[in-house]
C-alpha cells in the first residue's frame, strides 16, 4: 500500500493517484492534540514539532502543514501582538519595516518546528511549509489601502523569509493570503513579486501553493495570473464555501488544487467527497487532494477528522 508521502508526491508530479491525499491545514487542533495552550505551543519549537507529529499520527495524515499562523510574520516585523482566548491578535504596526528579525517573536520557533517535524515525517508524509503571503503582510504593516505601496519596501523581508522556509526543504511552500489579494486588481507589480517568489522556490525544487480566504468570489479567476502550482480556496468574504466551477477553472492552469472539506459540516463533507470521488474516477482526470476548508482549530473534533480520513481512503480508481 502506498504511503501518504508517495501519494502526495504523485500529486505533485501530476501522476495518476491510487486515491486522493488528505492534507488539512493544521492550527489550533495541534494544541488540542498536544494538550497545551496555543500560546505555549507556538512559543516552543520542541512542543510545536512534537504536537504536529502527534496530530499527524493520530489522524494518519498524508501530509503535514507547519506554520499555518497569519500572525507569525507580522509579529517578526514588529507588529504588536495580544492574546485573547488563547488566540493571537495582530495589533498596531511598527513605525518602520527596519525592525524585522527572523529571531523576533515566534517566527524562529516556527522555522525550527517545521524543520524538526519534516525530518521526522518525511519518510511517510508530504511536507508543507506555510507563511504569510505578500499582500496580507503588507496590509498588516500598513493601512489596507496602502498595502500595494508597501510591497516594494517589504520585498527584502519577504525574500529573506521565504528563502529560510525553502532551506528546510518542504515539498510545498504555501503562501497564505486573506482578503486584500482579491479585493482589488492584481497589479503588474504584484505579479512580478509573485514571479520572484516562485523563482526562489523553483531554485530549491519546491512547488508553490496559494491559500486564499475572505475573498470576493467574482475575483477568483484572476488568481491564475499569479502562476502558482497549487491553489487552495478557503471560506469567502461571507464565510461560505467556494464554488466548484471557480476551483476547477484554477486547476486548468495549474498543477492542481486542494478541495476544502468544511470541518463543521458533515453533510457538506459527504457531498464534496462524493463529487470528488466521481471526478477522481472519471475522465478527464482531475488532479487534486483534499484539505480542510480553512484551518483546523482547537474546537474541531479529532474523531470527526478520523472519520473523514476513513471515507477518503475508500475513494479508489
Amino acid at each position: 500500500m502506498a504511503s501518504g508521502r508517495e501519494i502526495f508526491l504523485k500529486f505533485l508530479s501530476g501522476e495518476p493517484l491510487p486515491r486522493p491525499a488528505y492534507v488539512p491545514l493544521l492550527r489550533g487542533i495541534t494544541a488540542r492534540v498536544g494538550g497545551v495552550p496555543h500560546q505555549e505551543l507556538t512559543s516552543d519549537a520542541t512542543i510545536w514539532a512534537n504536537s504536529l507529529a502527534k496530530t499527524a499520527d493520530l489522524l494518519d495524515l498524508d501530509g503535514v502543514v507547519a506554520g499555518f499562523h497569519f500572525s507569525l510574520l507580522a509579529e517578526a516585523c514588529g507588529c504588536e501582538l495580544r492574546w485573547a482566548d488563547d488566540r493571537p491578535m495582530v495589533g498596531a504596526p511598527p513605525q518602520s519595516f527596519e525592525s524585522f528579525s527572523l529571531e523576533q517573536g515566534r517566527l524562529a520557533q516556527a522555522l525550527e518546528a517545521a524543520r524538526r517535524i519534516f525530518e521526522v515525517v518525511k519518510s511517510q508524509r508530504g511536507c508543507v511549509a506555510a507563511v504569510n503571503g505578500p499582500l496580507t503582510l503588507a496590509a498588516q504593516l500598513c493601512r489596507e489601502s496602502d498595502a500595494e505601496a508597501g510591497l516594494a519596501a517589504l520585498k527584502p523581508v519577504l525574500v529573506a523569509v521565504y528563502e529560510q522556509f525553502c532551506k528546510i526543504r518542504p515539498d510545498v511552500l504555501l503562501l497564505m493570503e486573506s482578503g486584500p489579494l482579491v479585493q482589488g486588481e492584481i497589479t503588474p507589480a504584484l505579479k512580478r513579486l509573485y514571479f520572484t517568489l516562485n523563482k526562489i522556490a523553483s531554485y530549491y525544487n519546491i512547488a508553490t501553493a496559494l491559500y486564499v480566504q475572505d475573498y470576493r468570489p467574482e475575483r477568483i479567476a484572476e488568481l491564475a495570473s499569479l502562476k502558482m502550482d497549487i491553489y487552495i480556496l478557503g471560506p469567502d468574504s461571507t464565510g461560505g464555501a467556494p464554488l466548484a466551477d471557480a476551483q476547477w477553472r484554477l486547476a486548468e492552469e495549474s498543477l492542481g488544487i486542494g478541495l476544502g472539506l468544511p470541518p463543521d459540516d458533515p453533510e457538506s463533507c459527504r457531498q464534496i467527497l462524493a463529487e470528488g470521488g466521481r471526478l477522481f474516477c472519471g475522465e478527464p482526470r482531475r488532479n487534486f487532494f483534499f484539505t480542510s476548508l480553512g484551518p483546523l482549530c482547537r474546537w474541531h473534533d479529532p474523531q470527526t477528522q478520523l472519520e473523514l480520513v476513513q471515507q477518503i481512503r475508500q475513494i479508489r480508481r
